[in-house]
């Protein structure tokens, strides 16, 4: 393997696995490290908070004034059903548009590289076929159920074929066999990959993200290899011996030297972007989509530029990927973002060690909320691998994370910082997850309800013996600035310790786990909605 673009093709494959082992080692770790944070007492005078004293201060922490001076001013009016499947239809249908660009755009430089004819049909084909890849993500990224998940994949597939089966005139044996080919390196390949970064639930969250540094480091390594192969073809390799013990040193440093470099590079970069993360330059949607854009776009320059020698013009067609930055910063800002009114926050409490259930939840109901206003909710190992971002990754990973872990009401304040409850560019709003002692949740979950419009408790399966719901439920109650509380429960819920909690409590709705978690979600966003 001496030449660079193959080079580049198997280290992108290869780094496929790697990222998701890596991802599994790194979920596993995290999740072991905020067990044990939540169990520690960060002082000595840090004690358990009794339920019927909670501090005042916490309630004002997200405010920044006094608690005698918060006065509970009325919400915005809350959106219609309606409304939220107006917003979810527009951004999925504005993304969909963005990728059949980035395929035109890119189709036709590949048309006229490999030289080939250019016509409507033809460039319509093959930009669809470019484009499939990325519209199969848009349908992993929506949590689509996964009869409608198979039916999307299929249309994908399908759809660009029999358009570019018909755009070529000479539809010989030859020319089917040809057609196939190319549809398995330029469809195949990328829909495998996307779904293995984009497909697993548990692994969404971060395989994106580190996808594109493992790359960088396989990419390195085997850079290194072929580089120590060059030599020796050179005769370089016994003036090298002269400077070191054996040859084995030599395989080792040249092994492990472009390994070091490339985790230096991937440790600075990951602090650059976790940086403009959290200063909101780009989102956790418009990251992903970028790093599925130029997998799509390399896997379907790779065979051309091999061919030709690695000559560079048959990299243009990565020009397309610069719609993913143009699109993100000047045209969803004006189309798909919300009008001025204050935004709909949600708080999202449910009954902690119940892994499958809530991660479906947040998966169908809360990412769809996203769409109105900001989320909150309490950390847990429970949600810990659907709400880890670059920021939280990076911390985690420099060993930072007990700096994340509140303890007072200054830690609130300063973790929520400025513009919390603004939209990201790409139009919808952010989930804020905050890590908690045992001793200052209490004091948290003040401070939430203050800030928060609805509530969306998750009931299922609770029980008188539940001691931290049964404190939310008394504190929902205690808490008349809240428009509406919605609680998901089930056959196991225990109703009437639940409404001996919540005595008194204004606008409670009920919503009954359904057989179909598709009608259950339907189901809860009405009942948020107004």
């Amino acid at each position: 393997m001496t030449k660079l673009p193959e080079i580049i093709s198997f280290a992108m494959v290869l780094a496929l696995p790697l990222t998701l082992i890596v991802s599994s080692v790194v979920l596993v770790l995290y999740r072991r490290s905020l067990l044990r944070g939540m169990g520690r007492l960060p002082s000595p005078s840090a004690k358990a908070m009794p339920a019927a004293a909670v501090d005042p201060e916490w309630r004002a922490a997200l405010m920044g004034v006094p608690e005698d001076a918060l006065p509970h001013e009325p919400f915005a009016p809350l959106p219609s059903y309606r409304q939220l499947r107006s917003r979810e239809i527009r951004f999925w249908g504005a993304l969909w548009l963005l990728w059949l660009l980035i395929g035109l755009s890119a189709a036709v430089p590949y048309l006229l590289l490999t030289g080939l004819a250019l016509s409507p049909l033809r460039i319509l084909a093959i930009g669809m076929a470019l484009a499939s890849p990325g519209w199969m993500a848009l349908g992993l990224i929506a949590r689509l159920p996964w009869r409608r998940s198979v039916g999307w994949i299929l249309a994908c597939v399908l759809l660009p074929g029999l358009v570019s089966w018909f755009s070529f005139n000479e539809q010989s044996a030859t020319a089917a066999s040809q057609l196939v080919d190319w549809f398995l390196i330029v469809q195949g390949i990328p829909l495998t990959a996307l779904i293995l970064l984009i497909g697993v639930p548990a692994l969404r969250a971060t395989a994106p993200l580190l996808y594109p540094p493992v790359l960088l480091v396989t990419l390195l390594a085997l850079v290194g290899q072929g580089a120590l192969v060059g030599l020796n073809a050179l005769g370089a390799s016994p003036h090298l011996l002269r400077l070191l013990p054996n040859s084995d040193a030599l395989l080792l440093i040249g092994h492990l030297l472009p390994v070091v470099a490339g985790l230096w590079l991937v440790h600075a970069a990951s602090r650059r972007i976790a940086r403009s993360y959290r200063h909101r330059k780009f989102s956790d949607l418009s990251y992903t989509l970028a790093a599925s854009a130029l997998v799509v776009l390399l896997f379907a320059v790779i065979p051309s530029w091999s061919a030709n020698s690695g000559a560079l013009q048959y990299l243009t067609p990565l020009l397309a990927w610069l719609w993913i930055p143009i699109v993100f910063t000047v045209i969803t800002p004006r189309l798909l973002l919300s009008p001025p009114a204050p935004a709909p926050t949600l708080l999202v409490l449910r009954l902690f060690r119940r892994p499958g259930p809530v991660g479906w939840l947040f998966d169908q109901v809360v990412q769809r909320w996203r769409f109105l206003g900001p989320v909150l909710l309490i950390s847990a190992a429970d949600l810990a691998l659907r709400t880890l971002d670059a920021d939280e990754l990076t911390d985690f990973i420099d060993g930072n994370l007990a700096q994340r872990f509140i303890a007072t009401p200054a830690d609130l304040r300063h973790q929520i910082g400025a513009g919390a409850d603004d939209p990201d560019h790409d139009g919808r709003y952010r989930v804020h997850d905050f890590c908690c002692y045992d001793s200052s949740w209490q004091g948290v979950l003040e401070a939430l309800l203050q800030r928060s419009q609805l509530v969306l408790m998750d009931l299922r399966g609770f029980q008188a013996n539940n001691l931290g719901c049964l404190h939310e439920l008394v504190r929902l109650a205690a808490s008349p600035g809240l428009s509406k509380v919605v609680l998901l429960v089930d056959r196991k819920t225990d109703g009437a310790t639940a409404d001996a909690a919540l005595a008194n409590a204004p606008h409670v709705l009920r919503v009954d786990e359904r057989h179909s978690r598709h009608h259950t979600m339907r189901a809860l966003l009405q009942a948020l909605c107004f």
